[in-house]
């Protein structure tokens, strides 16, 4: 299995990417929080689904700024949604949290708890880039699973409900988490992660084996 590999400055106690940058206790006004989880299986011939996460996740490596990782999430959905002639399989869930429960971090046990379910899922990690990606695709085959998780302010399950019910849901779904990526700058997500399998060229994912892994996802 292929993931993202860990930002520099993500604590070293996450295995993966993208994270760890937000959960600052932005809850003046109580919000409540919505943890949620998009997956996307999609044809992946050339390595064409990879190297489009691939080339969101350069961009990503090389801001710095406050809304890097909002946009990096919004940029994903939206590449998604520009692949959907490849969607083949999806899958979606979300859990809402109270003000009470925010303030005990339940928020962030239970985003921790999903992004390391499905980090447990990948072997190795590591993220070529696009630029290498493009040396070594041609004739690859296969499919790509795209994982989205997100912990976002406010009541925000709507994104998530139903989701996995129709090609019209998913992309209802993904054009709703980008707009909400975008939310006061990005401030609405308090955090996020992204991870895909296949990475590398190396290596293509089939069907048996995808449905092996990521046996939540159901046929568009």
């Amino acid at each position: 299995r292929r993931a993202p590999t860990r930002r520099a400055d993500a604590p070293l106690t996450r295995r993966h990417a993208f994270g760890g940058l937000k959960f600052e206790n932005p809850f003046d006004d109580r919000p409540g929080a919505t943890v949620g989880r998009l997956q996307i299986a999609l044809a992946n011939e050339d390595m064409a689904a990879t190297r489009m996460v691939a080339t969101c996740a350069d961009a990503f490596e090389k801001d710095r700024s406050r809304s890097a990782l909002p946009k990096f999430l919004a940029d994903v959905a939206t590449e998604l949604q520009r692949q959907a002639d490849a969607w083949l399989y999806a899958s979606a869930s979300s859990e809402r949290f109270d003000p009470g429960a925010v303030e005990r971090y339940a928020h962030e046990d239970a985003y921790e708890t999903l992004v390391n379910f499905e980090a447990a899922k990948f072997e190795v990690e590591r993220t070529p880039s696009a630029a290498d990606l493009e040396q070594t695709a041609a004739g690859v085959r296969g499919m790509c699973v795209v994982t989205l998780v997100a912990a976002i302010e406010g009541d925000r399950q709507d994104i998530f409900e139903g989701a996995a019910a129709s090609e019209a849901s998913l992309r209802t779904a993904l054009r709703t988490l980008a707009a909400a990526s975008g939310v006061r700058g990005g401030d609405a997500i308090y955090n996020a992660e992204v991870l895909w399998t296949p990475s590398s060229a190396d290596e293509a994912l089939f069907k048996d084996e995808m449905l092996l892994d990521f046996p939540e996802l159901l046929a568009l």
